[in-house]
């Protein structure tokens, strides 16, 4: 086989394009001699790494010099060396303590739009999950630290996937971007063996007691925005291998993406977990498939493009869209073609070709080019919508005020968009209604049908009124479609719901709301179980609809691979509170194969466009795009249910 080892890097790393970076700290975590291992414990059922520690090494100077940043710098006979910037830990100097030690460090010397970066190159393993339940597969993915599975032991020592999740809950909380990079077995979701080529990065799995789980000691405090990615060696079925290869050990996928990190140290995270996948598969590398998610259209320089964008690839004359009706597109809406993510959010970018829908099902669309490309298409193509054709279902507004209709600059901004019907004032069949104040002056106000005011969004002649009225009304738009999706009743559903506030309640038993509609009170914590009552594996996700139109995405998590739900099995995500009152929405996706819902992400209305944004108390933008890499999906069969609950202040 051919495979990028350390040799062919300096040419690489000489020629490193700068980058600026707002990447401030770092963890490097590399084991090859563990404490417990058959070195030194022969009845051990996993031995020492010979490669994590150099991939550690290699990992910070692919990213010194992509970053143009200077990180710690070895310390002669330590196992451990630190400078304002990045700690290094590596055999028995990464231990659990130190390593979870050394990483809310990194998170608590950070502020707001900081990122930090934890690398790990080691054993990676599964343990039985015996106590949230919040692993679909029904098992942690775990790191096993130096001194992990000491024999005899009353727990495993491992370091779970959650415990890592809820640091980063706590640091995007706080502003700060996560970046994980795990070359480990089982890295899908959190975490190298012997299979095939080359020796593995993995533990056997192990049914054993958690022990009392992590928790940072560091307030979640902040008004977030901070966002993360995941980058896995691996899926969670499948094992890391390192390889000998010219007197020189390193794991397979560091290899590979520390060069292409060298070679595009612009490339959007998206871009670079595709080009790891094309260089393992040219140079035969089997049963190994990197996995990558979050917020894929950012890069290691910081940006975050707010487009949302879709996996696309050509079949015959025509592209295939990973997108279909269940997420909005429509029949004639058209697209722009790029080779990558990166190009895709360049608004002055040229694409490589453009087409609209001629097709559409539940999961995918199919487009016809406007014209033969210039060249033959890739493989993996970026698609971006350049213009959106809206069915019939229109948003219906009522417009009142004090100037004729002909001269009306408020009639005339709504007469440009195209998923809005004006109505007759007090008209029956109204949704939303758009008053003027009254008079010839004063701020528009966006009222709903029911009299609460929505958002004020201030002066007709304001330069940014029509993008104002343009952004409200599409949310309210967005999120009535999503509720208005195509339904099976709940006790149809394949996919059963249970939201509590008894926090340790079995999951086989959901406690009966109080009355029709699940009440809660603002900042109690719940917890959500999710159930799969079809006989086969199924794909989740859960969407969160607020009172404002803002739309969240609860399942999944984002730290992790989706993994598909068994027949029969409970979920129980991490849990989470309610912050405002109002009738929040649960729209419940089950499907057999992964939905890319987080396309549907959109920020809440603001109350007072008018006003400036202050952005740390408020997060006025719309998410960027979250969408999950992946390959397109072909539904066959899926289900949407929507559950509602009712949020108020002071309900005990």
């Amino acid at each position: 086989m051919k495979l990028w080892w350390p040799f062919a890097l300096p040419l690489l790393l000489m020629s490193a394009p700068a980058l600026a970076s707002p990447v401030t700290r770092a963890l490097f975590v590399g084991i090859d001699k563990y404490l417990h291992s058959k070195s030194r414990v022969p009845s051990a059922d996993f031995a020492d790494l010979r490669g994590a520690v150099a991939d550690s090494m290699l990992m910070k100077y692919a990213l010194e010099r992509a970053l143009q940043v200077t990180f710690d710098q070895p310390v002669a006979d330590s196992c451990e060396s630190r400078n304002l910037l990045s700690v290094t830990l590596t055999d028995r100097c990464a231990t659990r303590a130190a390593i979870l030690a050394a990483l809310t460090e990194r998170v608590r010397a950070s502020a707001r739009g900081d990122t930090v970066i934890f690398y790990f190159a080691g054993h990676g393993s599964t343990v039985a999950d015996d106590q949230e339940f919040d692993q679909a597969g029904g098992y942690n993915s775990t790191l096993l630290p130096a001194d992990a599975r000491k024999p005899g032991a009353p727990v495993s020592n491992d370091i779970y996937d959650r415990e890592i999740r809820g640091l980063i809950d706590v640091a995007n909380v706080r502003g700060v971007n996560v970046i994980t990079v795990f070359d480990s077995c089982n890295s899908g979701t959190a975490a190298r063996g012997f299979r095939g080529e080359g020796m593995s990065r993995g533990v056997k799995g192990i049914q054993a007691k958690a022990g009392k789980m992590w928790v940072p000691d560091l307030p979640a405090s902040g008004s977030g925005g901070g966002y993360r990615v995941h980058f896995g060696a691996a899926r969670d079925d499948e094992e890391a291998r390192e390889v000998t290869l010219g007197g020189s050990v390193n794991g397979v996928f560091t290899t590979a993406f520390t060069q292409a990190l060298l070679a595009r140290p612009d490339a959007t995270f998206g871009d670079l977990v595709t080009t790891i996948r094309l260089k393992l598969e040219r140079d035969g590398v089997k049963r190994q498939y990197p996995q990558a998610e979050g917020q894929l259209a950012a890069s290691f320089g910081g940006t975050t493009g707010r487009a949302a964008l879709f996996d696309a690839r050509p079949q015959g004359q025509r592209v295939v869209l990973g997108a279909g009706r269940l997420l909005g597109m429509s029949l004639g809406s058209k697209f722009a073609l790029y080779d990558s993510q990166r190009a895709a959010l360049d608004p002055n970018g040229a694409p490589l070709a453009s087409g609209a829908i001629v097709e559409l099902a539940d999961g995918q669309a199919t487009l016809q080019l406007d014209a033969p490309p210039a060249s033959p298409l890739g493989n993996r193509l970026i698609a971006r919508e350049t213009a959106h054709v809206w069915g019939s279902d229109r948003l219906k507004v009522s417009v009142s005020e004090a100037v004729p209709r002909a001269q009306s600059r408020l009639i005339k901004a709504l007469s440009g968009l195209g998923f809005v019907e004006m109505v007759p004032a007090g008209d029956p069949g109204e949704l939303n209604l758009l008053r003027y104040g009254g008079t010839e002056e004063g701020p528009v106000e966006l009222y709903a049908r029911d009299g609460s005011g929505l958002a004020t969004l201030g002066e007709v002649s304001d330069a940014q009124f029509a993008d104002r009225l343009r952004t409200a009304l599409l949310a309210i738009y967005k999120a009535r479609r999503l509720i208005a999706l195509p339904t099976r009743s709940s006790k149809d559903a394949e996919l059963a719901l249970c939201i509590s506030t008894k926090l340790d309640h079995p999951v086989q038993v959901c406690p009966e709301p109080e009355g029709q509609l699940r009440q809660f009170a603002v900042d109690v914590p719940v917890v959500l179980t999710l159930t799969n009552n079809a006989e086969a594996a199924r794909y989740m996700a859960v969407l969160v609809i607020d009172d404002k139109y803002g739309i969240t995405q609860l399942i999944p998590t984002g730290q992790g691979q989706d993994v598909a739900m068994a027949g029969g099995a409970q979920q129980r995500p991490p849990r989470f509170k309610f912050d405002s009152s109002g009738l929040y929405r649960f729209v419940i996706f089950a499907s057999d194969a992964p939905i890319n819902v987080a396309t549907l992400e959109q920020a809440p209305l603001r109350f007072n466009y008018a006003q400036p944004c202050d952005p740390e108390t408020e997060d006025c933008t719309a998410k960027a795009n979250t969408a999950r890499d992946g390959a397109i999906p072909v539904l066959g069969n899926w289900t949407i249910t929507v559950e509602d609950a009712l949020i108020e202040f002071g309900r005990p």
